[in-house]
Protein backbone atom coordinates (compact mmCIF):
# COMPACT_ATOMS: atom_id res chain seq x y z
CA UNK A 1 0.00 0.00 0.00
CA UNK A 2 1.45 3.36 -0.85
CA UNK A 3 -1.38 5.24 0.32
CA UNK A 4 -4.85 5.47 2.35
CA UNK A 5 -7.29 7.96 1.97
CA UNK A 6 -10.98 8.80 3.75
CA UNK A 7 -13.52 10.52 1.77
CA UNK A 8 -16.12 11.95 2.26
CA UNK A 9 -19.79 12.74 0.65
CA UNK A 10 -21.58 16.46 1.39
CA UNK A 11 -23.62 14.42 3.04
CA UNK A 12 -21.37 12.97 5.42
CA UNK A 13 -20.95 9.75 4.30
CA UNK A 14 -17.19 8.23 3.98
CA UNK A 15 -15.14 5.60 2.12
CA UNK A 16 -11.76 4.15 3.23
CA UNK A 17 -9.39 3.92 0.18
CA UNK A 18 -6.18 2.05 0.06
CA UNK A 19 -4.13 3.08 -2.70
CA UNK A 20 -1.40 1.15 -4.66
CA UNK A 21 0.30 3.12 -7.02
CA UNK A 22 2.75 1.52 -10.03
CA UNK A 23 4.24 3.69 -13.07
CA UNK A 24 3.44 0.57 -14.98
CA UNK A 25 0.93 -2.54 -14.52
CA UNK A 26 1.91 -5.34 -16.37
CA UNK A 27 -0.47 -8.56 -16.40
CA UNK A 28 1.77 -10.90 -14.80
CA UNK A 29 1.75 -8.73 -11.56
CA UNK A 30 -1.70 -8.70 -10.94
CA UNK A 31 -2.51 -11.54 -9.09
CA UNK A 32 0.60 -10.10 -6.72
CA UNK A 33 -1.18 -6.95 -6.67
CA UNK A 34 -4.37 -8.98 -5.72
CA UNK A 35 -2.72 -10.66 -3.19
CA UNK A 36 -1.41 -7.37 -1.42
CA UNK A 37 -5.01 -5.68 -1.43
CA UNK A 38 -6.27 -9.03 -0.10
CA UNK A 39 -4.09 -9.05 3.08
CA UNK A 40 -4.82 -5.62 3.56
CA UNK A 41 -8.26 -5.54 3.59
CA UNK A 42 -8.19 -8.18 6.23
CA UNK A 43 -7.45 -5.54 8.48
CA UNK A 44 -9.71 -3.21 6.68
CA UNK A 45 -12.87 -5.25 5.26
CA UNK A 46 -14.67 -1.69 4.35
CA UNK A 47 -11.87 -0.27 2.42
CA UNK A 48 -11.73 0.52 -1.17
CA UNK A 49 -8.91 -0.77 -3.27
CA UNK A 50 -7.47 1.69 -6.02
CA UNK A 51 -4.63 0.85 -8.20
CA UNK A 52 -2.89 4.35 -9.63
CA UNK A 53 -0.76 4.17 -12.72
CA UNK A 54 -0.71 6.25 -16.09
CA UNK A 55 -2.28 3.44 -17.88
CA UNK A 56 -4.11 0.27 -17.53
CA UNK A 57 -4.63 -2.06 -20.53
CA UNK A 58 -7.91 -3.47 -21.17
CA UNK A 59 -7.11 -6.78 -20.36
CA UNK A 60 -5.34 -5.47 -17.21
CA UNK A 61 -8.81 -3.89 -16.35
CA UNK A 62 -10.92 -6.77 -17.01
CA UNK A 63 -8.11 -9.18 -14.36
CA UNK A 64 -8.20 -6.72 -11.20
CA UNK A 65 -12.35 -6.81 -11.84
CA UNK A 66 -12.09 -10.21 -11.61
CA UNK A 67 -9.85 -10.39 -8.49
CA UNK A 68 -12.46 -7.69 -6.91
Amino acid sequence: MDADATISSPSGETAQLIIHTRRALAGRDVGLVAGQFEGLLGRWPTAVPVVATSYLSPTVRDRLRTMG
